[in-house]
């Protein structure tokens, strides 16, 4: 059942590279001998962005303090492969690695309680990076890179986090912090043959040096002198393929924004953006390959991917069903020219779809204007899978009176006219009263949620017919493995989408459930979506008291310490049993009327979003009542005048 649920999650397109076997560093682990060995995937991505170069890499995750393991392939790896993923293996050692085979690869071995990304990057989403500046022990980071390393990552214009906040409309934001430098033991060359391998030992560097903690970020990135090796590494940036709890990236190029933000599209799960044979060859998308010349944002496909549209609600009605006329509104950052869609999608009865998207030179696409022209001439038309991980193709970009035609599904598109706001209008040819069956499209939005004890959470999820226009209206049954749905019969016309609501049901202790809804007799892979509940109390201690007056101010000053799983604590205050304030601080001062001398209990009370909650112990806590004169400390009036004795 695990691996069932892993595969569905899951997905990977089975794009080959060539993977190199090299000496690894050491992980007790006894030469020439048969291994078996659990833990957590972790596919990386090497590459040489200029050169147009990659290959994928494979590492086993065995644990706290044990150093990751380098699998080696016979012949082809799983499809299904993704960071995050929790695997057993059977192999050889071979000067450090296992060498395995795909037959002896099984999916649902022990991660940890690692749960893998789905194959989708999630929208309106929050994402904590981590940048650590690696100094080798024989190569340093140049003074111009160390002075900007900050900028290049999160400044507010011109970085990588900048860049995912305004072509996701708003929809992704990168928070993290950058520190450093730290200079490591290792030389540059075992920098670039194996940076994995030593990326712990240098988070705990990062962490004795600066006081960081890594289980703050979910995404590792270590930012490596960009003449490493004397220029020669072999690679620009290495990153991990997904992102399960956390995740990893290496760049040589930090100061290139176009090579920090391929390689955190590589965590997102985005693939190339190719032309053809070449999987780097579009320049109308920094899943291209990387030149400092300038800067481009993505291409449609990769936002279809990635579900990101100016309007996320419109996503149904750009889809293209039928033969007609059509405005495409560019693909502006933040939000498009006039109300046309920026993206249409065409279904085909062979082949992947295509995405029609027009981008003009603004923002982070003022680059295309030198690195890939045509793209601003109008329509740009891209064929990709429609989800998970594989390539995007370019496969035409048109100009004013010309046609892109694909004889196989009799689809001709042709470009009418380009405005001067950038909107492109085009007509689709797709036949003549032919209906075209396609699986639904099958999605749920959140995937992951969390509840108190007993509480029920509701997931939203949303079906779409994909037939062409000339079908008839359908009807789809939804199933679940966990839970109950609102809705398991819905009727929709082509294009049209329809929604039910799954509900879970929290158990009474801490854990997850995962649930998976399918379309009965169709092909469309189930959505899988996560509960946790949490039922673990937050934490409160130290709860001290001190009395202060000054003049007729009685005050009582309380402090404390508290903290929570999930990051997030209300606490109310009780006076004599009575709570008389809240507050997400962990101090409070109480301001007291004027009184005698007296003694107050006061307690804290902790309370998490899920409703647990821990109570401190009580303390006491005398006032001094006495005079409310000027003297703030209580006792006789100092004697003023002539009628004071000598």
């Amino acid at each position: 059942m695990k691996a069932t649920i892993l595969s569905t999650l899951l997905g990977l397109a089975a794009i080959q590279f060539t993977v190199s076997a090299q000496a690894a560093p050491p992980n007790g682990l006894p030469e020439n001998a048969r291994v078996e060995l659990s833990g957590t995937l972790q596919v990386f991505i090497r590459e040489d962005l200029p050169a147009q170069t990659a290959a994928y890499e494979y590492y086993l995750e065995r644990g706290q303090g044990k150093a990751p393991v380098r699998l080696i392939f016979n012949g082809s790896h799983p499809a299904t492969l993704r960071s995050g993923v929790g695997i057993a293996v059977r192999g050889m050692v071979r000067e450090g690695n296992v060498e395995v085979t795909a037959a002896n690869i099984e999916e649902g071995g022990d991660a940890s309680g690692v749960m893998a990304e789905s194959t989708q990057a999630f929208t309106l989403d929050a994402r904590s990076a981590l940048v650590v500046i690696v100094n080798a022990s024989d190569e340093s980071h140049t003074s111009e890179d160390l002075g900007n390393m900050d900028s290049y990552y999160f400044g507010s214009a011109n970085s990588m986090a900048d860049m995912y906040d305004r072509i996701s409309f708003g929809q992704l934001a990168i928070n993290g912090i950058v520190v450093g430098p730290i200079t490591v033991s290792e030389t540059a060359q075992e920098v670039c043959a194996d940076p994995f391998a030593y990326a712990s030992s240098w988070l705990d560097q990062a962490e004795g040096a600066f006081g960081i903690d890594r289980n703050n970020y979910r995404h590792r990135i270590f930012a490596v002198p960009r003449g490493l090796s004397g220029g020669s590494c072999g690679w620009t940036g290495y990153a991990n393929v997904g992102c399960g709890t956390a995740c990893s990236a290496f760049n040589r190029w930090s100061h290139d924004i176009n090579t920090t933000s391929h390689e955190f599209g590589h965590n997102l799960g985005l693939a190339h953006a190719g032309v053809g044979s070449n999987q780097y060859a579009d320049m109308s998308s920094f899943m291209g390959y990387s030149t400092t010349s300038g800067v481009r944002a993505l291409d449609s496909a990769h936002h279809w991917q990635l579900g990101w549209f100016a309007d996320i609600d419109a996503a149904t009605t750009q889809r293209i069903q039928g033969s007609g006329s059509y405005d495409i509104a560019p693909l502006r950052e933040i939000s498009p020219a006039g109300n046309a869609p920026s993206i249409y999608r065409i279904d085909v009865a062979s082949g992947d779809p295509y995405f029609l998207s027009a981008r003009v030179p603004e923002g982070y696409d003022t680059g295309l204007a030198t690195l890939n022209s045509a793209a601003l001439n109008g329509v740009n038309i891209h064929r990709y899978a429609g989800s998970g991980y594989d390539l995007t193709d370019r496969v035409a970009q048109l100009d004013n009176g010309q046609s892109y035609t694909d004889s196989v599904n009799n689809l001709t598109i042709t470009q009418l006219a380009r405005a001067a706001d950038g909107t492109v209008t085009v007509t689709v040819d797709m036949g003549e009263g032919e209906c075209v069956p396609s699986a639904p499209g099958l999605s749920a939005n959140p995937t992951f949620g969390t509840v108190g004890p007993g509480d029920s959470y509701d997931f939203p999820v949303t079906l779409v017919n994909n037939d062409s226009g000339f079908c008839d209206p359908r009807t789809f049954t939804l199933a679940t493995d966990q839970g109950g749905l609102s809705a398991t019969s819905v009727n929709l016309a082509p294009g049209a989408q329809g929604g039910s609501l799954l509900t879970l049901v929290g158990g009474a202790s801490s854990g997850d459930t995962v649930a998976s809804v399918s379309v009965a007799g169709e092909s469309t892979p189930p959505v899988a979506v996560m509960l946790t509940v949490d039922a673990t109390a937050p934490t409160i201690s130290g709860l001290i008291g001190s009395y202060e007056r000054k003049g007729k101010n009685h005050r009582i000053q309380l402090s404390w310490s508290g903290s929570d799983d999930s990051g997030s604590v209300s606490y109310a205050v009780l006076r004599n049993g009575a709570q008389i304030a809240t507050t997400g601080q962990g101090s409070y001062t109480d301001s007291l009327p004027k009184s005698p001398d007296a003694s107050y209990a006061y307690q804290v009370r902790a309370v998490d979003p899920f409703g647990n909650e821990a109570l401190s112990a009580t303390i006491d806590v005398a006032t001094s009542g006495g005079d409310d004169g000027d003297g703030g400390g209580g006792g006789d009036k100092p004697c003023r005048g002539k009628k004071c004795g000598s």
